[in-house]
């Protein structure tokens, strides 16, 4: 039985807790995707000679919402991905135990958390992901131009083309809402979703980069960024 769940680190290297070097495997849960996670498992089994195990679950949110359910019976030893926010949750519960990596030291202190729950590791691109065949297909020849502002998304020419991840459950979903309030101020971002939402053709538990190909949608906003069917 795997006993406990660290949080977000530098490098997986250094993290292995010790009921996975009893077993010689360590379970990870990720909000990660799989052309990330096969090179980080092969180069950490090469590292350090332990198996990773690890479980696409979905956005960070419903990492986050797994662990807690988990959590009368553990069954992973990492989680992986997502923003601070969906760690921080956890680590009040008791659910993350405290862990400062050898190399916490090279990173800046603001991606090293004070008291040793998470660590950051990488930094991500907010921003839209147009599907740029269909535009130029369909969108182009009509005289409508890309999106280059956060706010050209709320053109009603978008409305029922624009996919969007739900910021409870996904992590790029909860920046973007985040990174809105500091540009706009909160009552003006508040309004600024509203106005969204009529754009908006369906929300998705993760991000919707994953299911793009699957949905042919023209834009959504992800980390990278929302989305543009």
């Amino acid at each position: 039985m795997k006993k406990w769940i660290l949080g977000l680190i530098v490098l997986l290297t250094f993290v292995v807790c010790q009921s996975a070097f009893a077993a010689n495997e360590v379970v990870v849960y990720t909000a990660l995707q799989e052309s990330d996670m096969v090179p980080l498992a092969k180069a950490f089994e090469e590292a350090t000679g332990i198996k990773m195990d690890y479980v696409i679950v979905g956005g960070a949110g419903q990492v986050q919402a797994r662990i807690l359910a988990e959590s009368k019976n553990p069954q992973a030893d990492i989680f992986l991905g997502g923003s601070a926010e969906m760690h921080a949750p956890l680590a009040q519960d008791g659910l993350l135990v405290q862990y400062r990596s050898p190399r916490a030291d090279e990173l800046d202190e603001i991606f090293n958390d004070p008291e040793g729950y998470w660590q950051g590791w990488y930094m991500g691109v907010l921003g839209y992901v147009l599907n740029t065949e269909r535009f130029e297909k369909e969108m182009a020849p009509k005289g409508v131009k890309k999106p280059t502002t956060w706010d050209d998304c709320l053109d009603p020419v978008w409305k029922g083309l624009y996919v969007h991840s739900n910021p409870s459950t996904a992590g790029g979903a909860y920046i973007h809402l985040c990174n809105q309030i500091f540009r706009l101020g909160e009552e003006a971002a508040w309004e600024y979703f509203k106005k969204l939402d009529e754009i908006v053709h369906h929300y998705t538990p993760e991000p919707p980069v994953r299911l793009a190909r699957v949905l042919q949608v023209s834009l959504y906003s992800e980390c990278l960024g929302p989305m543009i069917l």
